[in-house]
């Protein structure tokens, strides 16, 4: 994954800045959206686990997979596992936050495109 925020950071954002390298830009982001949703799936389920056991793993997977990150924050929270809990938020930042400025930044592309047409 550090490699992956190492590839965001210096070479997938900058190419966003040029009109012609922004749609290049935005399926870079949305790839690497998808590399943390699974890191962050799997650390989830991970520690959900080790912090709560079984039981807890298979509630969490009954509600389609996605309750297993909010409930590994929770274990962790509850815990005190407070840099476990940090690196879920962050996890989750990364995931959205990658996630939406590749889609602004396809968008982008596309509407600069029309405007060439």
């Amino acid at each position: 994954m550090g490699f992956v925020f190492a590839l965001d950071i210096l070479i997938i954002l900058p190419l966003g800045i040029l009109k012609k390298t922004k749609n290049a830009s935005a399926i870079g982001l949305i790839v690497s959206s998808y590399v943390y949703g699974l890191t962050l799936r799997f650390w989830a389920l991970l520690l959900a686990y080790l912090l709560w056991g079984t039981t807890a793993v298979i509630f969490g997977l009954y509600m389609a997979g996605v309750g297993v990150v909010p409930l590994a924050l929770l274990a962790s929270a509850i815990k005190g596992e407070w840099g476990i809990t940090g690196q879920i938020i962050l996890l989750l930042i990364l995931t959205f936050g990658s996630r939406l400025l590749g889609c602004y930044f396809s968008q982008r592309a596309d509407e600069s495109s029309f405007e060439q047409e």
